[in-house]
């Protein structure tokens, strides 16, 4: 008989790592799947220790298919090379079944270049895309086991009488997400400023942490802010929706076409505020446009700039949204997401 119920095996490194939807949806599993199995049943394996000691680590993940009924594999881009190829070569031989949740939405553009992991990942016993784009993608590839599995959250959703209403004649909107050129921060910058050229409508606060790579050009930046735009920090992910609930819009002008289901977005639904995005591959499995935020062209920030006047002018059709957004949370919900991932399994909750 197996050892352990379950290896998880992803990126866990917080202290190095800047947090991203790979360490997060990691995370959120281990816990869930401890929560769930009790820690005597669960093993774990950080994907971030390979660079370490590379073949100490290929032993520890052997021992991982080994000693586990079930192996779920949330990698990245470079791990994805390595955890699938040699997992769906032992898995027979180690007789566990191994199952990878995707984490964004990049994974069919690698697998039309990479034709050997293609023919691996066709052999594991299932795959979860966040998204039903990305699901379509992967079918049209040959892939058959298939089920989305929605980026998930252990989390509090607002009831519809906590929910803060937004009547200011100046509004406050956030900005949620790693800050980095690739999310958009500068042109939200840019069309916050134009906006407000002729009459103050907008106070912008910027949560996140800042990318290494970009912290040099962000204080630079910061240098610049105008009062109505501030820089908060890196909030706590636990007290996301505690924080977003008290602002009129949620923006999320990203730049990447492969997000997937951004964690912050489900924050904003929990918390009961529309979001304001740009239309990325995946965008409206998460966003319903007019219902649970409003959408812009993908890299179109003069529109950006409409969607911001025409909600100031309109508050009550943002105030609207918010009942729908905390109905659209529930979808997210951990105990949810798990039951497709369990039934996979044949496991019970």
């Amino acid at each position: 008989m197996k050892k352990y119920k379950v290896g998880v095996c992803g990126n866990f490194d917080t202290e190095h790592t800047i947090a991203n939807g790979q360490t997060v949806k990691t995370i959120n599993l281990w816990e869930k799947t401890v929560e769930i199995f009790g820690t005597d049943k669960v093993r774990r394996l950080d994907t971030f220790e390979f660079k370490r000691n590379p073949a100490g680590w290929l032993v520890r993940y052997v021992r991982l298919l080994r000693e586990c009924e079930n192996v779920v594999i949330l990698p990245a881009v470079s791990a994805v090379k390595i955890l699938v190829p040699i997992g769906s070569r032992l898995k027979k031989s180690c007789n566990c079944k191994m199952y990878y949740l995707v984490v964004g939405a990049w994974l069919g553009k690698l697998l039309k270049s990479k034709k050997g992991l293609l023919k691996s990942v066709k052999k594991l016993d299932g795959v979860f895309p966040e998204t039903q784009t990305l699901k379509q993608e992967l079918e049209e590839l040959g892939l058959q086991r298939l089920q989305i599995f929605p980026n998930f959250k252990k989390m509090n959703i607002l009831r519809p009488n906590q929910l803060v209403y937004s009547r200011e004649k100046v509004f406050n909107i956030c900005f949620f997400a790693r800050v980095t050129e690739q999310k958009g921060i500068e042109e939200l910058i840019q069309a916050v400023k134009k906006v407000n050229k002729k009459e103050h409508l907008y106070n912008l606060d910027i949560y996140g942490p800042v990318d290494e790579e970009y912290r040099e050009r962000f204080e630079t930046l910061k240098k610049s802010f105008p009062p109505y735009i501030k820089y908060k920090g890196v909030a706590e992910s636990s007290k996301a929706a505690e924080i977003i609930k008290d602002y009129f819009l949620q923006v999320f002008p990203t730049k990447y076409k492969t997000e997937g289901i951004p964690g912050s977005i489900i924050d904003s639904y929990c918390a009961g505020v529309p979001v304001v995005a740009s239309r990325w591959n995946s965008c409206f499995d998460i966003i319903d446009d007019n219902v649970t935020g409003l959408t812009f062209r993908f890299g179109n920030y003069t529109e950006l700039e409409e969607i911001l006047v025409s909600a100031a002018e309109n508050p009550d059709k943002i105030n609207n949204m918010k009942m729908a957004c905390i109905k659209k949370a529930e979808v997210y919900d951990a105990d949810n997401a798990m039951k497709i991932l369990l039934d996979r399994m044949e496991a019970k909750i």
